[in-house]
């Protein structure tokens, strides 16, 4: 099996103390996070084709003592994976934030390089790891979740733990 293209930019804040963060991307044309052979960044999108789309989705929240919706945060991961169900392109993060003025959320989403998931096809899964900050009037928490993409359009992105604060 040949060896992935890199990622090289692998950690994105996409949200920060309520604000949303343009999110950045290198400029190869291939999303944030891409699962391609290496040396092909420039022609993969089209070597590739035809894309089909995938996305999982999950959801952050949490309540006060009376209930009243203290933050929630809509994720969704989407991705492109190639007819041939090897390869994955245009990996973006989607977020939909409600969060009450006396809270503050922060969403940082760490994407790892493609790993191939299977010996038979030269195919890829790309691992992350999405990280919410939850800083309310007092004490603060940090969860996960950690999942992957895969290039048969398959994913996983786990629920966030219950609150320990």
């Amino acid at each position: 099996m040949s060896a992935a293209e890199t990622i090289l930019k692998t950690v994105f804040t996409v949200l920060s103390a309520d604000n949303t963060i343009d999110v950045e991307v290198d400029n190869r044309g291939l999303g944030m996070a891409y699962a391609v052979p290496a040396g092909t960044a420039a022609t993969a999108v089209d070597d590739y084709s035809p894309w089909s789309d995938a996305e999982v989705r999950q959801v952050f929240y949490r309540q006060s003592a009376l209930g009243s919706t203290m933050a929630e945060v809509q994720l969704v991961l989407s991705w492109q994976y190639s007819g041939a169900q090897q390869y994955i392109v245009n990996v973006s993060v989607d977020k939909n934030a409600t969060v009450a003025p006396s809270v503050k959320v922060g969403v940082r989403v760490s994407f790892f390089q493609p790993t191939p998931y299977t010996d038979d096809l030269e195919a890829y899964r790309i691992p992350f790891t999405v990280d919410v900050t939850f800083t309310p009037l007092f004490g603060s928490e940090t969860v996960s979740s950690k999942g992957y993409l895969q290039a048969d359009g398959t994913g996983s992105f786990p629920p966030f733990p219950d609150p320990t604060i």
